[in-house]
């Protein structure tokens, strides 16, 4: 019957990305120990349990090292799809409001089919949220934070504070509470005054 130590050892060697090492030979002392010119002898069983430990550690750290890595992976692509439905609800936004600007001049079927897309609009926002992706709550005539939004536009606003947001141009998305996509914002500039003088 094999023991503990080997049923572990022989799943980990079984992996292709797991390297534990040959087995050392009578009288040879194994890669694993830390003391390479000690005398390994089979029939010890402190020596036995000591390669095995240090095996499965060497393993650990390199199942560790390569499930860190797998789940950056994961991250990245889970992000580069999240970024990719964003445009869509973009284009449900701006087709909401130019049916907003046009309301009352629409026909009854043109409505029923608005009505049509706000519904799959929600689902994909639920669904989105689910993910933890929410949109970012940014308010005009507040400060603009260069951590926190992207100015693609400054205008004169005399009377208004360097800095302060305008216009939201494009909505921006929090992914558990980080930043997925910044906010487009236009905001306050002075204008130069001549001097007098």
């Amino acid at each position: 019957m094999q023991n503990k130590s080997g049923i572990v050892k022989d799943c980990l060697a079984a992996d292709e990305n797991v390297r534990l090492g040959p087995d050392p030979r009578p009288g040879e002392a194994p890669a694993a120990l830390a003391d390479p010119g000690a005398r390994f002898d089979v029939r010890n069983p402190l020596q036995i349990i000591e390669y095995d430990l240090v095996s499965l550690m060497q393993a650990n750290a390199q199942l560790t090292d390569q499930l860190d890595k797998e789940r950056d992976r994961c991250v990245n692509r889970m992000k580069k799809l999240l970024l990719s439905l964003l445009p869509v609800l973009d284009g449900f936004d701006a087709m909401f409001q130019n049916l907003k600007e046009r309301e009352e001049a629409l026909e009854q079927q043109t409505k029923l089919l608005a009505g049509n897309f706000r519904t799959v609009w929600r689902k994909l926002s639920l669904a989105l949220e689910r993910m933890g992706v929410t949109p970012m709550d940014v308010n005009p005539g507040t400060l603009a934070s260069p951590f926190r939004h992207e100015v693609v536009e400054t205008k004169a606003a005399p009377g208004i504070p360097d800095g302060t947001i305008l216009e939201v141009i494009q909505t921006g998305y929090l992914w558990n509470e980080e930043i997925l996509r910044h906010p487009l914002v236009v905001t306050a500039k002075k204008s130069q005054e001549k001097k007098h003088g």
